[in-house]
């Protein structure tokens, strides 16, 4: 039977600045062990403030996330950094995720430090191994941040991010600073790392287009709200909701 990694409960969320703002609305989701779940919607949606929740970069007002079956919304210390062995996440501004005063060897390395028991030696194998796994060379764990393109930045940081063996992998917003071509090439690799790991992978995008071709299923959101979700093709060939429909027909230039 395959298992559920991430199953996140009614996940409510407010904003009080100038005014109320609620940016996740009683969200509900949940991702198996090897499926690619798409989180898409407009600047403002709730994605961001979603995978913020789901590592605890900021707490829920009310609700739960459930990681591998474990209860992970009020955990703390010790208990919660152990957990986070069991997630990766991959940003945007994958080169200023990396310390700019640090070579990406350095910084993948100290991830197995502090997460394993791999000596230096052992350590410094296993990052020429993920570097080469991305596609990148092994000397490439030489050179700073600053020394690659941007797709070689993200590379980096999705070796870094599945460098403890994951169950789960967050991409927020992976490949939106990258070229069409650079983009492919990254949808690919996590398509391929999800299937060789097995992992859960929750991608979240602006860009429907780029989620069909990537993902098993697709959840859409819109103030806050899961406004419609299914499998990939189901809810991008036939969408049910009005803002779904809007969303796929900017991105495949459909008339409505």
């Amino acid at each position: 039977m395959t298992q559920t990694i991430l199953k996140v409960n009614h996940l409510k969320k407010e904003f009080n600045d100038s005014y109320r703002v609620k940016a996740l609305d009683d969200v509900s989701l949940e991702v198996k062990e090897g499926e690619i779940l798409g989180v898409v919607g407009e600047s403002g949606s709730g994605k961001s403030t979603l995978a913020k929740v789901i590592t605890r970069l900021q707490n829920a007002d009310a609700g739960d996330v459930f990681l591998c079956g474990e209860n992970i919304t009020r955990l703390k210390g010790n208990t919660l950094r152990k957990c986070y062995r069991q997630m990766g996440m991959v940003f945007q501004d994958a080169s200023g995720s990396f310390d700019q005063r640090l070579s990406i060897g350095k910084s993948i390395d100290e991830v197995l430090e502090n997460f394993t028991d791999m000596n230096e030696k052992e350590r410094t194998e296993e990052t020429e191994r993920l570097l080469e796994a991305v596609g990148l060379k092994k000397d490439y764990r030489k050179r700073r941040p600053s020394q690659l393109s941007g797709g070689e930045c993200q590379r980096a940081a999705i070796a870094r991010a599945i460098s403890v063996k994951p169950k789960l992998l967050i991409c927020d917003e992976a490949t939106s600073a990258l070229d069409v071509s650079m983009q492919a090439q990254i949808v690919e690799l996590i398509k391929r790392l999800a299937e060789e790991m097995n992992m859960a992978v929750l991608f979240i995008s602006h860009d429907l287009a780029l989620v069909s071709s990537l993902c098993d299923r697709v959840a859409v959101m819109y103030h806050g709200s899961v406004v419609e979700q299914g499998e990939a093709y189901e809810v991008i060939s036939s969408p049910k909701n009005e803002y779904t429909k809007q969303l796929r027909a900017s991105a495949f230039c459909i008339e409505t």
